[in-house]
């Protein structure tokens, strides 16, 4: 008798850790509750760059060329801890849709449903 209870608290201590253990895998690619104050980075080659930068409720679309700003767009967005809506506030601009998923972003075009690509926390 001794030797099942050992045994099953043995087990229990071997289940514990593991439980343990796979939430704090499931935390570190958990969702953000905001991304203000977070900048996201595409590399589009050809010496193109392209960051994202997250105020409180805008967001500056910057693009790089050759390390120069070659030009800034101006959005709005709200943010449900998984997707990010940017609407745009500069004229001729798409709005655009973000999933977060751990430390990157794919975004996509919304008018046009194309994806831009995935963007990278800095």
């Amino acid at each position: 008798m001794k030797i099942k209870q050992v045994l099953f608290a043995a087990a229990a201590a071997v289940l514990l850790v593991y439980v343990s253990l796979a939430v704090t895998s499931c935390e570190s690619d958990a969702s953000y509750s905001s991304l203000a104050g977070t900048d996201w980075y595409q590399n589009a080659g050809n010496g193109i760059e392209v960051y994202m930068h997250f105020g409180d409720v805008e967001m500056d679309f910057e693009y790089l060329l050759y390390g120069e700003n070659y030009e800034t767009s101006k959005y709005e967005y709200t943010f449900d801890g998984r997707g990010c809506r940017m609407t745009a506030k500069t004229y001729g601009k798409a709005d655009l849709y973000g999933i977060v998923s751990g430390s990157t972003m794919t975004v996509t075009n919304m008018s046009n449903g194309v994806e831009i690509g995935v963007f990278y926390r800095r």
